[in-house]
């Protein structure tokens, strides 16, 4: 029982990435988990991407 417990919460808590690399346009279709790695390796992870007004925004979760 505590073994099953155990497994639905860590495959609840897993965020899966893939590897293809999207354009802009790509990325707001997709409406998934987005990470996004600039020029200088700096990492962001976004819950979806949205595009108001020709910008574009990134989602994320509101730490506590």
């Amino acid at each position: 029982m505590c073994l099953i417990l155990s497994s639905i919460f860590l495959l609840q808590s897993c965020k899966i990435y893939r590897k293809k690399t999207a354009t802009n346009d790509e990325a707001v279709e997709f409406d998934r988990g987005v990470k996004v790695i600039t020029q200088d390796d700096k990492t962001y992870k976004f819950k979806r991407f949205i595009k108001e007004d020709g910008q574009l925004f990134g989602l994320t979760k509101k730490k506590l």
